[in-house]
């Protein structure tokens, strides 16, 4: 698989949807054409169960 580079437009248009999933390397180093990835979803106190960030409100 060869890597893909983000345009702008398609940046702006899911810039929501991309902060709540991250890339994590499990093993290989950069330019290692076998290296594994894996997308996760962000799992922060400040984070849902479905990466959406939460906002506390105070009383």
């Amino acid at each position: 698989m060869k890597s893909f580079t983000w345009s702008s437009k398609i940046r702006q248009e899911f810039e929501k949807e991309l902060g709540r999933v991250r890339v994590d390397r499990v093993k290989g180093a950069d330019n290692d054409p076998n290296k594994i990835e894996r997308v996760r979803v962000n799992t922060a106190i400040d984070r849902d169960d479905y990466g959406s960030k939460v906002v506390q409100v105070k009383h």
